[in-house]
């Protein structure tokens, strides 16, 4: 480790040699300073003599973490290398910089030379983002080239990580009793919350393969552990409750709190549940902490209670972990992660983190010549935004570029806010004390000095205001430039701080979220206004001009405070865009509304869909009017002629053409107000218009079309590609919102921080709890504390990035009241860092919670006059700007009091459900954990005393479906994978026994000769000669009806049914899937599997009486369908195709009644009618 004090830094002059740290604070040209260093490697201007002939652009290497940032520096090194060669030929710039840079050239025709080189060569710049430069790195090796083109790259790993989280979820919770899966359910009430919190964890693979090797809990046992934990503790005050009172009142114990009613109900509530026969959960009392000893011992002024070895027992019970959470998130992040590289593994697939891997193995393997390759293709290397940075990437470069080859890294460590993402401040720390040459940039070029200075004044109050030993905090100096940057409202100047004061002292978070909300509403209504008048003004650069929307952003934390600040500027005219916000165009309140009327101009004669559409906000009908449509002929007539007109334009012009038509004819204006939630937002529409024209390409039928859209809508958002809404408004007429994370790099005259007082009050995570205790093993005392610390650490860093983001003027929003969220923090931990980060820094490091403390400390602050403190509105802003009230008589509101909530009732069916004649369902089910164990628990011992065969095997959908998994699965020539079908078993909770039972039973159904004549076999199948579960969709030309169905059927007596099919009449797609079709010999078969149990034994299978329960279920309709489905897919792929020399049959297989004896019990074949498949064609 070296002991390196920093020092300032002349990017003209630095030596370039080795490796080289440079910590660039918020607003000190980092970039700038970049380019400058860059353009020094590319003239030569350097101490080294390896460096003095200067380098080729394509030899530079510049890597950063984020591709906007690569991007910027990309256009910023083009632009200052042609900015620099004009200078070159001036030989005079009046940037102070780059004169210092002409100084040092000796040969300007050379330098131009070079330059011009450069420019003529640009689009060789080595500019990379840390995964494209080990992309680049490993296309090098010939090797991992051919593997990297083997693999296909998994862009986003979140829908994966879902569909495994749900999978995981529900083989978990199989196990498990009602009792345990019901406090699980408290911490994560689906799968999709439960990933949400241990996706930072899943994201760093080194702390999962770390947590593999630790010693795993098994919940249930744990369960049992902590039950009989509090059992005891039960009995214990069963035995000793009618002493406590005595053993209280003995003591100097404060009265006021411990008065004989608060004894007596405090008693009672414990001893009532005490004495509770069954203990199932871990809940317990919170009136429980009054009698903990180290409670009573505050507020007593005895020495000790008289017998106080209870009261300690006490004590050490509350301080038990009573939690499953711990264990339930380790056993999630190891099985999901394990699950999620087989999925990889199996699919081919690699992460762009992968690629970091791969690129650290190769280079690690002491491969002297792979790090030559590197070096000599780029002898320098400048890392940017080197705070983001781990362990296994800066140990690439260590690799790489050893001793004097030279390293620089350009960093800000009071800016690295990115852990969530896999950055690791540690290592960045570890890297630093490595290294010798450590240099800061001193001077803040982006702020005016008011700004610096009141930044400056806020953290050096504290020794160590980041908590970290190696982030020192320099003050830096303003720029002369910037002397005369100023913000003015009516003539007056304005601070360069301003605190906006709430002095409730019990004012709740949600009241503080109403009052700083408006607050910050009603300043930016004044700015903007008094700019619109010429009386608010910004000056920068002896520029002056008037204060628009866009010189003021909002930084706030996250989506919900973006919709809260949103509202009160909504209520004020004033627009705004949340730009940190990617709303999926799917999940818009357009989308819905424009499903609706499409259906309805499908089906312009079904009332209940013409009813939907006309209730819709973009047609905008009353609820008068749609009553009305059934009564009133005429205007039935009308509409109806209204919506064929729209489908005529769609099929001469296009589906963009009707949502043109609509748009004119309903003359929707472009409205975005968030008060009117309903209001249509026409960019919106025409962007679904686009996105509908775009698809219509490739899905030709109107239905299919519709479909995908409905899909998309119904889908889960992370499931679907996501197609994300566009901005709504010209660039300078909106209020930019900006989340903290997105803000870093960029600046804006004017900032808000409203939430700053609740933002940086987050508890730490079981999540963040595990991923400190993985990476800091060694710490044994004060971990709690430790972690803690970690966490307002970064919490401090954050409060730094959103401070430094602006240029001339930042309001804060604080309050004197410690809020609730804070209260309970207090109450349940004891911790050191127990206050906001903002308090934290205004008291200089004071963590007391004192309303006194930091009154005091920002009355000093107020002294300073750069910054003010304001607890009122001023009467000025209060008299001019009230917010205008909402028209609410019921004339207006007419339209609005339809209901929202419709049932999507799209007609996508398929055979089951025809015969069912129940309503399909659409939308994405989640799993129902209490369902899915009663049905476990009913089914679990029910064949525990009986003969396993396939005839006991357990009936029902649920054990189909899991048959027709196997089928599906298991190859027809290899053995079956007995560990596979173990976990099946496990996952549907049946017993382990079945395993032999049903692999010896798949091998009779793969064997089994289903005609002697062909000796046909499904064993003898090439792999190449069938599909299994082949999907189909039919779509429906005409209505279908039930009737019209039957008397198909009822013209050809050998194919009638036996129940008439009945169901509603139905206009759209008919899906499904067949279990198998395959070609042999010449012809090709379908077969679908049964799993039905009729009986006890194979002759219950008899021919007599499978036809009676294929009539009954009606699967001679299902196989029709299906012989359509094969028909019309072998018309399309063979030449000459002829349904006669084809077509070999269809086979049904009740697959309880096969085995080895040689029978055909269970084996149903035909061959279908060619009538009924056209007269289906006709249909379909």
């Amino acid at each position: 480790m070296i002991t390196t004090i920093p020092k300032s830094i002349n990017v003209t002059t630095i030596p370039l040699s080795g490796k080289i740290l440079i910590e660039a604070s918020a607003g000190t040209g980092k970039t700038f300073s970049l380019t400058i260093l860059y353009i020094r490697l590319l003239l030569g201007i350097t101490n080294h003599v390896k460096y003095k002939k200067g380098l080729l652009i394509k030899e530079i290497l510049v890597v950063t973490f984020t591709e906007h940032t690569r991007a910027e520096l990309e256009i910023r090194i083009k632009t200052y290398i042609k900015i620099f060669k004009t200078a070159c030929i001036k030989k005079y710039s009046n940037n102070y910089v780059l004169s210092k840079l002409l100084s040092k050239i000796t040969d300007f025709p050379k330098t131009i030379d070079i330059l011009s080189k450069a420019e003529n060569s640009i689009h060789e710049l080595s500019i990379y983002t840390i995964h494209g430069f080990c992309y680049k790195i490993l296309k090098l090796n010939k090797f991992n080239s051919e593997l990297m083109l083997q693999n296909k790259i998994l862009k986003h790993t979140y829908p994966l990580y879902l569909k495994i989280s749900i999978k995981f979820w529900k083989y978990y919770f199989a196990f498990l009793s009602l009792d345990i899966t019901s406090i699980l359910l408290e911490y994560f009430n689906n799968p999709k919350t439960l990933l949400k919190e241990i996706l930072p964890l899943l994201n760093k693979t080194q702390l999962i393969s770390k947590l593999t090797k630790t010693k795993r809990k098994n919940i249930v046992q744990e369960y049992y552990i902590l039950i009989k934990k509090i059992k005891l503790f039960k009995q214990k005050w069963a035995n000793y409750s009618h002493l406590i009172h005595s053993e209280i009142i003995k003591t100097n114990v404060n009265k006021r709190i411990y008065t004989k009613s608060n004894l007596k109900r405090w008693i009672n509530n414990i001893t009532a549940w005490a004495t509770q026969k069954q203990t199932k959960n871990f809940f317990i009392p919170s009136e429980l902490k009054y009698f903990r000893y180290s409670f009573i011992i505050k507020k007593t002024t005895s020495e000790k209670i008289l017998d106080d070895k209870f009261f300690k027992f006490i004590d050490t019970f509350l301080d038990s972990k009573f939690s499953l959470k711990e264990i339930f998130i380790i056993d999630a992040s190891l099985e999901i992660k394990a699950m999620f590289m087989q999925e990889k593994i199996k699919n081919r697939y690699f992460e762009y983190d992968d690629l970091i891997t791969f690129c650290w193995n190769m280079v690690n393997k002491n491969n002297f010549n792979i790090s030559q390759t590197i070096l000599k293709k780029y002898p320098v290397a400048l890392i940017d935004e080197f705070q983001d940075t781990n362990n296994k990437q800066y140990n690439i470069f260590k690799k790489i570029y050893k001793k004097e080859n030279l390293l620089i890294l350009i960093s800000d460590p009071k800016q690295a806010i990115y852990s969530f993402s896999g950055a690791d401040i540690t290592s960045y720390l570890q890297a630093k004390s490595n290294i010798k040459n450590q240099y800061f940039l001193d001077t803040n070029w982006r702020s005016s000095p008011k700004i610096i200075n009141s930044i400056n004044l806020l953290f050096s109050r504290l020794k160590n205001p980041f908590l970290t030993k190696n982030i020192t905090f320099y003050p830096v100096k303003s720029s002369r430039i910037n002397k005369t940057t100023k913000f003015e409202v009516n003539g007056k100047n304005q601070p360069a701080l301003r605190f906006l004061l709430n002095k409730n002292k019990n004012i709740s978070i949600n009241e503080y979220k109403e009052w700083i909300s408006i607050t910050t509403a009603k300043y930016i209504s004044y700015w903007i206004s008094s700019g619109i008048k010429g009386n608010a003004t910004i000056t920068i650069s002896n520029k002056v001009r008037t204060v628009n929307f866009s010189d003021i952003a909002i930084i706030v934390r996250n989506n919900l405070e973006a919709k809260t600040i949103q509202l009160e500027l909504t209520k004020l005219n004033i627009q705004s865009l949340y730009l940190t916000s990617k709303n999926n165009i799917f999940q818009s309140k357009e989308i819905l509304e424009i499903l609706w009327i499409l259906q309805a101009i499908l089906n312009p004669n079904i009332e209940r869909l013409l009813k939907r559409a006309m209730s819709t906000n973009i047609m905008s009908k009353n609820t008068k009017e749609i009553i009305s449509i059934p009564n009133n002929h005429s205007y039935w007539i009308k509409l109806s002629q209204e919506f064929n007109q729209y489908l005529i334009f769609w099929n001469n012009y296009g589906i963009l053409y009707v949502i043109q038509q609509l748009i004119i004819n309903y003359n929707i204006s472009n409205n975005n107000n968030l008060l009117h939630n309903f209001s249509p937002n026409i960019k919106n529409i025409l962007y679904i218009g686009e996105l509908l024209e775009e698809k219509s390409i490739t899905i030709k039928n109107k239905f299919l079309l519709i479909n995908w859209l409905k899909k998309n809508i119904t889908q889960d958002f992370y499931l679907t590609k996501p197609k994300y809404i566009k901005p709504n408004y010209e660039k300078n007429n909106y209020i930019k919102i900006v989340s903290i994370h997105k803000s870093k790099g960029l600046e804006y005259p004017i900032t808000i921080i409203p939430f700053a007082t609740i933002t940086f009050n987050k508890t730490v995570s079981t999540v963040e709890k595990i991923c400190f205790n993985l990476n800091n093993t060694k710490i044994k005392k004060q971990k709690t504390l430790k972690i803690e610390k970690h966490k307002f650490s970064e919490d401090i860093r954050l409060l730094y990035v959103a401070l430094t983001r602006s240029i001339i003027h930042c309001s804060i929003g604080i309050s004197l009241a410690q809020t609730i969220t804070q209260k309970k923090k207090i109450q349940k931990e004891k911790s050191k860092f127990k206050i906001n980060v903002l308090r934290y820094i205004i008291q200089s490091g004071k963590n007391h919670i004192s309303t006194k403390k930091l009154y005091t400390e920002l009355s000093i602050l107020k002294k300073n006059k750069n910054i003010e403190i304001i607890s009122e509105i001023p009467n000025i802003i209060k008299k001019n700007f009230q917010i205008p009230t909402l028209n609410t008589n019921s004339q207006s509101l007419m339209h609005y009091q339809v209901s929202r909530k419709f049932n999507y009732n799209y007609n996508f069916t398929s055979y089951s459900q025809l015969k069912k004649n129940i309503k399909p369902s659409t939308m994405y089910s989640t799993l129902n954990t209490k369902k899915l164990f009663e049905l476990n628990v009913k089914k679990k011992h029910c064949f525990e005393n009986k003969i396993l065969t396939p005839h006991t095997f357990p009936s029902g959908k649920i054990y189909g479906t899991l048959l027709h998994k196997i089928l599906k699965n298991i190859s027809f020539h290899k053995s079956i994978n007995s560990n596979w079908l173990l976990k099946k078993l496990s996952e549907y909770n049946l017993d382990k026994r079945w395993c032999l039972i049903l692999k010896n039973w798949m091998y009779s159904i793969l064997y089994k000769n289903l005609d002697k004549n062909y000796n046909l076999r499904l064993s003898k199948l090439d792999s190449k000669n069938y599909i299994k579960e082949l999907k189909f969709l039919l779509p429906i030309k005409k209505k279908l009806t039930a009737l019209k169905l039957n008397n198909i059927f009822q013209t050809h007596q050998c194919s009638s049914l036996e129940n008439k099919l009945c169901f509603h009449p139905i206009q759209g797609i008919l899906s499904g899937s067949i279990d198998l079709v395959f070609l042999w010999k010449t012809k090709y078969f379908l077969v679908d599997y049964k799993s039905n149990w009729i009986g006890n034994s194979n002759q219950s299978y008899s021919q007599q009486n499978i036809k009676k329960i294929i009539k009954k279920h009606h699967y001679n309709f299902q196989l029709q369908l299906y012989s359509l489905v094969l028909h019309r897919y072998l018309k399309q792929h063979i030449k000459n195709y002829s349904f006669y020399n084809h077509f070999g049959g269809t086979y049904i297989l009740f697959i309880r009644s096969i085995n080895e004896i040689p029978s055909q019990n269970g084996i149903f074949y035909s061959i279908p009618n060619i009538e009924i498949i056209k007269k289906l064609e006709q249909i379909f």
